[in-house]
């Protein structure tokens, strides 16, 4: 059985984290305030990655 772990955000996770975003995103908008629609490109999720 395959297990889970932790870890911090790295430079190399943006496209899965892109990715989990948009497929999450009406979700997510149901319970925090949208976030803009440049959010949803490759280099503001990488500069969101560097300030976390």
């Amino acid at each position: 059985m395959p297990g889970y772990s932790i870890r911090a955000l790295q430079a190399d996770d943006v496209e899965v984290v892109l990715q989990f975003e948009l497929v999450h995103k009406s979700f997510f908008e149901q319970s925090i305030e949208a976030r803009p629609d440049e959010f949803y490109q490759p280099a503001a999720v990488q500069q969101h990655i560097a300030d976390f």
